[in-house]
């Protein structure tokens, strides 16, 4: 988690700011919105999969 919510934030600001040219600071508020959502589906996913391997 402490991994890829700084990434993930970092790469939607960007996204928002430079594909859909929002100001910066809209874009970070974006950024860490879309960016939390992801993060939380990313590490739902590899606690499913880890239990998943251990049946």
């Amino acid at each position: 988690m402490a991994i890829v919510l700084p990434l993930s934030v970092l790469l939607l600001w960007g996204a928002h700011v430079a594909l859909m040219n929002q100001p910066a600071g809209r874009g970070l508020t974006y950024g860490v919105f879309w960016g939390a959502l992801l993060t939380a589906a990313v590490v739902g996913a590899s606690r499913s999969e880890k239990a998943r391997r251990e049946r």
